[in-house]
C-alpha cells in the first residue's frame, strides 16, 4: 500500500534556501574533516555565482 503525501508551497525550501542548506552542510563537513570534495568545492562556485555573492 502506497502511502499519498501533500505537500503545500509553505512546506517547500526556495532555491535560495536549498543552496544555503547544502552551504551549511558543507561547511560543517570541512569544520569536522579540514577538506571538501571536488564537487563541494564546485557546488560553492555555482551558489556563489548564481546569487551573485563574492
Amino acid at each position: 500500500m502506497e502511502l499519498a503525501r501533500t505537500v503545500s508551497r509553505e512546506n517547500t525550501l526556495s532555491e535560495i534556501e536549498m543552496y544555503a542548506t547544502v552551504m551549511r552542510a558543507i561547511s560543517k563537513f570541512k569544520a569536522v574533516y579540514d577538506d571538501v570534495s571536488p564537487q563541494m568545492r564546485q557546488f560553492g562556485k555555482d551558489a556563489r555565482e548564481r546569487f551573485g555573492v563574492a
